[in-house]
């Protein structure tokens, strides 16, 4: 960007993740390599029709404490009860607590982030929920990546005044039983309490006669109704933006029911015409003729490095040179190297 008279810009039309059709379905054993180099095992639930050209949601599910099983119960019975459902569904596996800076987190996390670069999955419906110790984790991961999730499905969980304050703006649905002795139902109750507190609104829902079991709250079809009408738009609010020319904020609103941005600092430039698909967001400057082209970012909640060489593989232009004006598609673009958006912390 620049300013408007050299303004840079990045021409990507669609982001280049997803399976082949050829990939298998139903569940499937996966592995992820750590940043130490090991391999972390994990399912996926991918759905019979799943053909890599959709977008599919996708649920992170966290099991509870003892669980020995690599498709727990709760989720991965009650799709093994129904014959399919339709959300990509991430099962992994810890021995330890899936809290923050414990290490059931990189494990839960390194799935997700596994099946996001492998399959066609929806960024904006990425859903987490969990039982007993995985609803406690449903809170605590929600909280520390609250920006990652369109909704929080807690079972049987527990959680604090601080987890709270960051979720609350996130639609959550929490189930308890009424005889759960073991986990305590108070403390379920009192989780949603917390959120309630800070102006929060989520949705609670407890079973009379029933302890610490998940199927009552996973064999229920009006969770899976709820979640599916529940998306994020990761666009909204004030995004940094770092180039190697220089940094400036992107002002992200929606007027009219279509996005608005405005970039200040570094170019003033602006633009009407944008979307916000797969999790990225695209678009299209109002700049001088010759340079009119698109922009595409992603935008996940820690941060985005842009690359030419691999963003572009859609287009076939591997060997588009940094810096350099090219076309794509009759439009004239510069392809910049190092670009990187996050979320600025709110004032």
């Amino acid at each position: 960007m620049r300013t408007l008279n050299v303004v840079a810009l990045i021409g990507f039309l669609a982001w280049c993740g997803g399976a082949s059709a050829g990939d298998k379905t139903g569940f499937v054993n996966k592995t992820f390599t750590d940043k130490k180099g090991n391999k972390v095992p994990y399912v996926v639930y991918v759905p019979k029709d799943y053909d890599g050209k959709k977008a599919y949601p996708v649920i992170l599910s966290l099991h509870g404490l003892g669980d020995k099983n690599p498709i727990p119960w709760g989720l991965g019975t009650y799709i093994k009860a129904r014959g399919d459902l339709d959300f990509l569904c991430v099962f992994p596996h810890s021995e330890k607590p899936w809290d923050p800076g414990r290490p059931g987190e990189k494990i839960a996390m390194g799935s997700l982030d596994a099946v996001l670069a492998d399959y066609r999955a929806d960024r904006n419906r990425v859903y987490l929920t969990g039982f007993s110790m995985g609803g406690t984790g449903t809170w605590s991961l929600g909280a520390k990546y609250a920006d990652r999730w369109a909704a929080l499905v807690p079972v049987a969980s527990e959680s604090t005044p601080e987890w709270a304050s960051k979720v609350k703006d996130i639609p959550i649905w929490a189930f308890e039983g009424a005889k759960d002795l073991e986990a305590g139902v108070q403390k379920g109750r009192e989780a949603v309490e917390f959120v309630r507190k800070v102006g929060g609104n989520p949705k609670y829902k407890e079973f009379p006669n029933v302890g610490h079991v998940p199927d009552h709250a996973y064999h229920n079809d009006d969770l899976y109704a709820w979640l599916r009408k529940q998306s994020k738009n990761p666009a909204g609010g004030n995004w940094q933006l770092k180039q190697p020319f220089g940094d400036s904020t992107l002002h992200i609103s929606t007027r009219d029911g279509k996005l608005e941005v405005r970039e200040k600092g570094n170019g003033n430039a602006k633009s009407r015409i944008a979307s916000c698909e797969d999790g990225l967001l695209v678009i299209h400057w109002e700049v001088s003729e010759d340079l009119r082209g698109y922009w595409v970012l992603s935008l996940n909640p820690e941060h985005t490095k842009g690359s030419g060489k691999t963003v572009f593989t859609r287009f076939n232009v591997e060997g588009f040179e940094p810096g350099k004006l090219q076309v794509i598609e009759g439009r004239k673009v510069r392809v910049v190297e190092g670009v990187t958006i996050e979320r600025m912390a709110p004032k």
